[in-house]
């Protein structure tokens, strides 16, 4: 394909309202049979956007943004607690100004921008106060209240005053991921470097690609075993399919009868530091059910809450001690045609510009088979891969 090169990364263009950059990296071995494009740029400087899920439907123009976690709050019978710090409201999608595909967007050496080092990250949870939550957590997986929980802790930083747009590029070189995107909403900015895809629309078609199971990698000699040991292991691989079962109900409740299948199952994934389990479902949309239909029946993504979801969500609630915000969500976009992508908002910074909160969370799968202090150091594994960005040793907090 002929590619031309723009300077659409200016800083006129970054001072819009709302700004979507999605990008594909694809690391050495990992194929994606679903995506369609290289890069995707929108932005517009309107403020009106669509807000509520019934609104989220294909129209004359693309729309381009994002699904917050606390969305479920509109769904089903529940709330939330916990303060949201990044400003981002619960959903917002813009129908841009200016929209262009699989261009070779040219950034310029003015964004690369040093990150201050003046950054402390505070977390949360420190290991003592984790391993009493994983106990009190453990409690209602033996009562049998939940199979699975997906728990998450925060780290966060402020005041801090920095460039949002070279901590992406800084992200995105440090980490390169299929479902990276910028986004910014107002003084809101999130960078994702996301590796997993909620939901996908090409056609009639519906495919959702849970990730579930993780093992971290020491080098290319040892790749071989760590993939034999991460396919192998009961644990790992029952994350994955507890979700999976969850993610083929939520599709059958939009799904033609009988459509619902499963093309992948814990298929191994490699990744920057790490290999994932992925698995992934397809299904054919009934005539009779909208783009909205589709949200409301599968969100937030069944990978970041547990199972059975609801009462996950409930547990989720009660224990964390922050809100998620748009962490745990979705980004992505609509088109005209009814296409759609979405990820699964993930190995993500979050900063709001107007308080200097900057903000990341971490989270894994905790089963009866799990271990605190395994589960414990995976929250660090994944969150050490982005304090090393911002020049932070989380080993010395």
């Amino acid at each position: 394909m002929h590619t031309t090169v723009i300077r659409f990364l200016t800083d006129d263009i970054l001072s819009k309202h709302a700004v979507f950059l999605a990008e594909t990296h694809t690391p050495d071995g990992y194929e994606d049979s679903y995506s369609t494009f290289n890069q995707i740029l929108a932005f517009s400087n309107s403020k009106s956007a669509v807000t509520i899920p019934e609104d989220w439907k294909p129209g004359p123009k693309p729309l381009a943004g994002f699904f917050g976690y606390d969305l479920k709050n509109k769904f089903e019978k529940l709330q939330s607690k916990g303060e949201n710090l990044t400003g981002f409201p619960e959903m917002a999608f813009f129908e841009p100004q200016g929209w262009f595909e699989n261009e070779a967007f040219l950034i310029e050496d003015r964004f690369a921008r040093p990150i201050p080092s003046s950054i402390r990250l505070i977390p949360r949870f420190n290991k003592e106060e984790y391993i009493r939550v994983f106990g009190e957590l453990q409690k209602h997986l033996r009562f049998g209240d939940i199979y699975e929980v997906t728990f998450a802790m925060e780290f966060y930083s402020a005041p801090v005053f920095l460039d949002p747009f070279s901590l992406y590029v800084k992200l995105t070189e440090a980490s390169p991921m299929p479902f990276s995107c910028f986004f910014k909403w107002g003084n809101s900015y999130l960078m994702c470097a996301s590796p997993e895809r909620f939901l996908a629309g090409r056609e009639d078609t519906i495919i959702s690609q849970p990730m579930k199971g993780t093992a971290a990698r020491y080098g290319a000699e040892h790749d071989e075993k760590t993939k034999r040991n991460l396919v192998e292991s009961e644990k790992e691989r029952s994350e994955n399919i507890m979700i999976v079962d969850l993610v083929r109900n939520d599709l059958a409740k939009c799904a033609v009868p009988g459509s619902v299948k499963v093309d992948e199952l814990c298929g191994v994934y490699p990744f920057p530091g790490v290999f994932q389990l992925i698995s992934s479902i397809s299904c054919q949309k009934r005539k009779d059910r909208t783009h909205a239909d589709l949200i409301k029946a599968a969100f937030p993504p069944g990978s970041m809450t547990g199972a059975p979801k609801i009462r996950a969500m409930e547990i989720i609630e009660q224990y964390e001690n922050a809100s998620r915000g748009i962490f745990s969500g979705a980004v992505g976009y609509l088109l005209p045609n009814g296409d759609f992508d979405l990820n699964v908002v993930i190995r993500s910074l979050f900063y709001n510009a107007d308080t200097g909160v900057l903000s990341f969370k971490v989270g894994g799968a905790i089963t009866l088979l799990s271990d605190a202090e395994e589960e414990y150091e995976e929250c660090l594994l994944k969150a050490s891969a982005i304090a090393r960005i911002l020049g932070v040793d989380l080993h010395r907090l």
